[in-house]
C-alpha cells in the first residue's frame, strides 16, 4: 500500500503527483474532483473515439487552452461538464 504524503503547492498553485503514483496508472491525465473537505484525484483514460473508458487505448485531446480559448483556460466546472458529456452523463 502506498503511503500518504504531505505535498506543498508551488507559488503558482500547482502540485506534483509522486512518480510512483503516476506510473501506477498508464495515463498522464487525471480528473480532480472537489469534495467537502478533500480533493479526489482519479486517473483519466480516454479512448480514441473520445469516450471515457478503462485501459490504455489511445488518447484524444478534449480541451486545448491555446487552441480553444487563446490560452485563457476554462473553469474546472466547465471542464467537468465537457467530461460528463463525453461520458454520456450530461
Amino acid at each position: 500500500m502506498l503511503e500518504t504524503i504531505i505535498q506543498k503547492t508551488t507559488s503558482r498553485g500547482q502540485i506534483t503527483l509522486p512518480k510512483t503514483w503516476r506510473t501506477m496508472f498508464k495515463t498522464s491525465q487525471f480528473l480532480i474532483k472537489p469534495g467537502k473537505n478533500e480533493l479526489v484525484i482519479s486517473p483519466l483514460f480516454i479512448k480514441e473515439n473520445g469516450r471515457l473508458g478503462k485501459g490504455k487505448v489511445g488518447y484524444t485531446t478534449i480541451y486545448n487552452a491555446k487552441r480553444d480559448t487563446k490560452g485563457q483556460g476554462i473553469p474546472a466546472d466547465k471542464l467537468l461538464e465537457i467530461l460528463k458529456e463525453l461520458n454520456g452523463q450530461a
